[in-house]
C-alpha cells in the first residue's frame, strides 16, 4: 500500500512539471501560429485587397488547430457588415479567448497594437503595422524558444525530484 501511495506522489508531481513544462512549448506553438496568420492577412489585405471577414473565414479555413479556426470563424460573423462593433473591439475580444493563455502579456500587448490599425487605416498603413507586429513576435519567439529549451527539461526533472523527496519524508 505504501509502495502504491508513493508511486501516485511520484506520478502526481512528475505530471505537474510536464504540464509545467507544456506551457513553454505552448507558447512557442501559438506564437509561430500567429506568425503565419500574420503572413496571411498581410498577404490578403496588401496584394488582394479582401476584405477582414473574408480573410477572418480564410484563416479559420486555414488554421492547424480547431479551436484558432472557431474563434476566427467567431471574429469573422462578429466583423461582418451591420454587426455594429468595432474591429478593434472584435480583436481584443479575439485575443481574450483562453486558448490564448499561454502568450505572455507581451505577446498580447503587441497583437492588441495591432488591433486598432486593422480596417481602420489605408492597406498600406495596415501592412507596414502587420509586418512590424510580426517582427516583434519573431523576437519573442527567440525569446520564447531559448527560455523553452532552458526550462522544460528543469520543469519535468523538479516535479519527479518533489515527488521523491515528498515520499522519503513521508517514509
Amino acid at each position: 500500500m505504501r509502495w502504491m501511495g508513493a508511486l501516485l506522489i511520484i506520478g502526481a508531481t512528475t505530471a505537474a512539471g510536464f504540464i509545467r513544462a507544456g506551457r513553454y512549448t505552448e507558447r512557442c506553438r501559438l506564437l509561430e501560429q500567429w506568425l503565419s496568420i500574420l503572413t496571411f492577412l498581410r498577404t490578403g489585405i496588401g496584394y488582394q485587397a479582401e476584405r477582414l471577414p473574408q480573410l477572418f473565414e480564410k484563416v479559420a479555413a486555414l488554421a492547424r488547430y480547431p479551436e484558432i479556426a472557431r474563434i476566427f470563424r467567431k471574429a469573422a460573423k462578429a466583423v461582418d457588415f451591420g454587426s455594429g462593433n468595432s474591429v478593434s473591439d472584435i480583436w481584443e475580444q479575439l485575443l481574450q479567448e483562453p486558448e490564448w493563455d499561454a502568450l505572455h502579456l507581451s505577446d498580447r500587448l503587441i497583437l492588441s497594437e495591432l488591433g486598432q490599425y486593422l480596417g481602420a487605416t489605408d492597406y498600406r498603413d495596415q501592412v507596414a503595422k502587420i509586418s512590424a507586429c510580426q517582427e516583434r513576435l519573431r523576437q519573442n519567439l527567440n525569446l520564447a524558444e531559448t527560455e523553452s529549451r532552458k526550462k522544460v527539461g528543469i520543469c519535468r526533472y523538479v516535479g519527479f525530484a518533489a515527488g521523491a523527496a515528498a515520499v522519503l519524508l513521508l517514509l
